[in-house]
């Protein structure tokens, strides 16, 4: 429910600001004094399942918040005007009211910055640097020395303040305490896993965060602002593991101009073991500051690339050409002509996936060229066909990617109990074997400008068991296999509907998923096996033996990256469910739009997860019987949009 307009207490909402899992932000006018302020609202309105922000979970969250901030009182701390609850058209809001800075964060600064310094030639120098160091390390001790460990420090939750008197160096005003700790809180008190994955010191990926973890996401935040690069880069399992294992690259790698002493501050700041940091994150400061001193180094500011448009096509083939493959040429709205291989065994609604093949920009950079293919039956089945390539019209997709804002909330907490495990209990060596194993996959498949399913298209047999009925057959082009396929839209934008005679889910809100469950199913002991297409976001995968009532159920993840793990939801929180299996496998095909034919195999206890045909991972657990079948999409810092056909269950 859209609060613009409504009254809250003396505000008057004007217009939504952003919205995330934490609730919505309203620039408000408090109409007494006629003053602008920001309210951040939730509402008790009830969540469809499986998003797992309850209303309970997020009130608690939402009055510590208020708590947190009310116990400070700093220039540098963005201050609480007012907190309360009241009711809007039958539903209970809780409120906070805060200043309204209309000059945005300091990560819109930077980047503010990073562009006007690429014309005028006018980087940050390095008492501008101090300076924004000084009052975030000012913020931080203050929070600290009331108990209170931030966990979410980055450039996103510190407001600006303008000073016109010099523009380098606005101030700064901490954000955000949506996830702050309190550190006199019991010590029975259950290890939630959250912040932003960029900026998480390694206890935190463990729920163990300490004043010294804020130190941390600091100096990855001085890093960032000294350099234009983070410490750690690639994909959020990548990112995660490099926390745990890998040592930073020194700053002056990036920013040579930077004298050695400021290498040994960031990089004792950012050591893997709290205690080995500074004893307080104002010594961090101060140490900065005096290895910054007399120094001429600048900022680098790196140049921002104009974001690139995929090119989108739909490309008709018949049944015959599905199964055996063929050979097509498009013609582009250029004029020119580009060849689509076909791979044998093709499915309706299968993503082609050809980067570097769009019409340039303004920059002169290409986009990708996906390939939509659409299978239509032949009256006449040859016994041979000698099949020459032909030319395909360019025709308007008729799949396309939902146009849903990217939202954000700090919480994030999905992925980081995801990949935690996966991160520990594999080890570097493990994980470099199959990060390597899985990029020269990639490559291969890159290559060829296709994704391979070594699936045949009219293939029924159950090929993990040799045994069982077909139950389900269904090519998700509709709702009409008797099953009841979730469809339409939640109250967060996530989605579940048919699209292009394919099945989609998709989830705009930062660190959740969405599943999208076959409501009328109750299968016990089964083959389940689906064909996924990751268009955007983290990672797809297959909910089984759900039950929509009480919100459990086993849900297995597969990643963009090559990730996988296995977790049984026991209720509607996510704190409360098990990590049963977790991964990574190269028979994953990692990247965006790749086929992959994902599987579960649930006999009794036994549980069996595939990837492409083979088993990658095999466990036991009694925690759900029987029950619903579904499939997901998992949002980590962007619309998460995923795509599935072909849905085949066999009964055991």
């Amino acid at each position: 429910m859209s609060l613009e307009g409504q009254q809250i207490s003396h505000y008057r909402l004007m217009r939504l600001l952003g919205s995330g899992g934490m609730g919505e932000v309203y620039l408000a006018e408090d109409a007494p004094i006629q003053r602008r302020v920001a309210i951040k609202t939730i509402q008790a309105e009830v969540t469809p399942y499986p998003n797992a922000s309850t209303f309970q979970e997020t009130t608690r969250l939402f009055q510590r918040e208020a708590r947190a901030i009310a116990m400070l009182d700093h220039p540098h701390i963005l201050p609480l005007y007012d907190y309360g609850q009241t009711t809007i058209n039958e539903a209970t809001v809780s409120y906070l009211v805060m200043p309204y800075r209309p000059e945005g964060s300091l990560a819109l600064w930077l980047r503010q910055q990073s562009s006007s310094a690429l014309v005028q030639g006018i980087p940050l120098h390095a008492q501008d640097i101090v300076h924004l160091v000084s009052q975030a390390a000012g913020a931080l001790q203050h929070a600290h020395d009331h108990q209170i460990i931030h966990q979410d420090i980055k450039p996103a939750n510190f407001l600006i303040r303008g000073n016109q008197e010099n523009p380098n160096r606005p101030d700064l005003l901490l954000a955000d305490f949506g996830i702050a700790r309190f550190t006199t809180a019991s010590a029975s008190t259950s290890r939630s896993i959250r912040g932003t994955p960029t900026y998480m010191a390694p206890e935190q990926l463990e729920g163990l965060a300490v004043p010294a973890t804020d130190q941390y996401a600091l100096a990855i935040m001085t890093y960032e602002i000294l350099t234009g690069y983070s410490p750690f880069q690639g994909g959020i399992g990548q990112v995660m593991y490099q926390h745990l294992q890998v040592q930073p690259s020194p700053p002056s790698t990036h920013n040579p101009s930077l004298p050695a002493d400021v290498d040994l501050v960031i990089l004792q700041a950012l050591a893997k073991k709290p205690e080995e940091r500074f004893h307080s994150v104002s010594a961090f400061y101060h140490a900065f500051k005096q290895a910054m001193e007399g120094s001429n180094a600048t900022t680098i500011m790196g140049e921002r690339i104009e974001p690139i448009p995929d090119l989108r096509v739909v490309l008709a083939i018949s049944d015959i050409e599905a199964v055996r493959g063929t050979l097509r040429n498009l013609t582009l709205p250029d004029g020119r002509q580009v060849s689509i291989a076909v791979p044998a065994g093709a499915y309706d609604g299968q993503l082609i996936h050809l980067d570097g093949q769009d019409i340039p920009s303004s920059s002169g950079r290409a986009g990708a060229f996906l390939i939509t293919l659409v299978i239509t039956p032949s009256v006449n089945r040859p016994t041979a066909a000698n099949y020459e390539p032909t030319v395909a019209a360019l025709a308007p997709s008729s799949y396309n990617q939902l146009n849903v804002p990217s939202q954000r909330h700090s919480r994030g907490l999905m992925v980081f109990l995801n990949v935690l495990v996966l991160l520990v209990v594999v080890g570097s060596l493990g994980y470099a074997f199959f990060y390597v194993t899985a990029s020269k996959q990639q490559t291969s498949i890159n290559t060829s400008g296709t994704a391979l399913t070594h699936v045949s298209a009219t293939t029924l047999v159950n090929p993990y068991t040799h045994v069982g009925t077909l139950a389900l057959n269904d090519p998700l082009k509709d709702n009409n296999q008797n099953v009841d396929w979730m469809t339409g839209t939640n109250q967060n934008n996530a989605t579940c509907e048919f699209v292009g005679g394919a099945y989609q889910s998709s989830q705009p809100l930062d660190g959740d998923f969405h599943a999208c469950l076959a409501l009328a199913t109750d299968f016990g002991n089964f083959v389940f096996e689906v064909q996924m297409t990751i268009v955007s976001g983290y990672s797809g995968g297959i909910i089984f033996r759900a039950n929509h009532t009480n919100s459990t159920f086993y849900y297995y993840r597969v990643g963009q990256d090559g990730s996988y793990n296995l977790r049984a939801y026991v209720d509607s929180l996510i704190d409360h469910s098990h990590l049963l299996v977790s991964g990574s496998s190269p028979s994953i095909y990692s990247g965006y739009n790749q086929a992959n034919l994902i599987a579960v195999v649930a006999n009794g206890s036994s549980l069996g997860l595939y990837a492409n045909h083979q088993l990658i991972a095999n466990v036991n657990s009694n925690e759900f019987s029987d029950g619903q079948i579904g499939v997901v999409a998992y949002n980590q810092g962007g619309l998460a949009t995923v795509v599935y056909s072909n849905a085949r269950v066999w009964t055991l």
